[in-house]
């Protein structure tokens, strides 16, 4: 991505590839297949002639838009792939985000820490495991911090074309404290990042069924039992194979209303951690979703999400 020119060392010959020339020559091809994504999965702004870069040298990124939807989809590119090292997941996408912060023309990115961009906040921490891998995620030290898609060895989606229309933040950002391996490189690893938040949460009943983890894990209130959005967790988090029910705690980060009567809402799943400086500690364990209605029906009886939360209290907590 970060390549202009390019002298790709093949089976049989050497190519070189430059997109602003005609010296890509397919014909010289030796049987190897590129990976490079195509056009639609890395979301470039299109120049004027409707040409989509082939790089992210000597471009600018002119709206927020624009920038939140390339950076979502090289997330999602970024993650399929397999590194020598899985510790080096933070470091080894930071060139490419240093030079997203240099192409930013539309002053929308601010602080960067794990991978996230923190003008982004809450949205871009709404991400969830595409294809988890059992055995890896139990096995697997989870990294801090654990609300960064860098903490976990997997696939990830962003939910950037989610909550499009008229997306409303529930949550508050106080403070971000980050601890650099390396002062010198902002864009660099990190070896723990604290978000210290304002916002809602509830206890509620997490019901698992282990044939289908994590893609049908369905949360219900505690009072009532009744079903109110759908969760995907990062990893198995009670018995393997087997259905069960544990109490977790619910954030509500983010709601979006498109009609008068239909409401998105998305957020986290975490669990509490011992505290410091008076303030709760948590760490994320999932995200969840109600899609489509705020109201998720069970029987003739449905359940207000957005009521559900409002009855809790605002309170002040750390998420590492």
């Amino acid at each position: 991505m970060l390549s202009v020119r390019v002298l790709e060392y093949r089976r049989n010959q050497v190519h070189f590839l430059c997109p602003f020339t005609d010296q890509y020559d397919e014909t010289c091809s030796d049987g190897w297949t590129s990976d490079w994504p195509r056009d639609d999965q890395i979301w470039f702004p299109k120049g004027v002639d409707g040409h989509v870069p082939a790089t992210l040298l000597g471009w600018e990124i002119c709206t927020a838009e624009h920038f939140r939807g390339i950076w979502s989809s090289i997330v999602e590119a970024y993650t399929t792939r397999n590194l020598t090292f899985a510790a080096d997941r933070t470091l080894a996408i930071s060139g490419i985000a240093q030079r997203m912060a240099t192409m930013d023309r539309s002053n929308s990115s601010g602080t960067y820490v794990a991978g996230h961009w923190l003008s982004h906040f809450p949205h871009d921490l709404v991400w969830d495991v595409k294809s988890p891998d059992w055995e890896h995620n139990q096995r697997q030290t989870r990294r801090r911090p654990t609300w960064a898609w860098t903490s976990i060895d997997t696939k990830v989606n962003t939910y950037y074309r989610s909550l499009y229309y008229f997306p409303r933040s529930t949550v508050e950002l106080v403070n971000v404290t980050a601890r650099l391996r390396d002062k010198s490189a902002p864009f660099g690893d990190v070896e723990d990042a604290t978000l210290t938040i304002k916002g809602r949460m509830v206890v509620a009943e997490c019901r698992v069924t282990g044939k289908y983890f994590p893609f049908d894990v369905k949360l219900h209130t505690k009072l009532t039992g009744q079903s109110f959005g759908r969760a995907c967790l990062d990893a198995m988090t009670g018995p393997e194979d087997k259905d069960y029910i544990q109490d977790v705690i619910v954030l509500l980060t983010e709601t979006s209303e498109y009609e008068s009567t239909t409401t998105e809402a998305v957020g986290l799943i975490v669990f509490e951690e011992s505290g410091s400086d008076g303030r709760r500690r948590f760490s994320r364990i999932g995200a969840w979703s109600a899609w489509g209605s705020i109201r998720e029906h069970e029987g003739d009886e449905s359940v207000d999400v957005q009521r559900l939360f409002e009855q809790a209290e605002m309170e002040t907590f750390d998420l590492v």
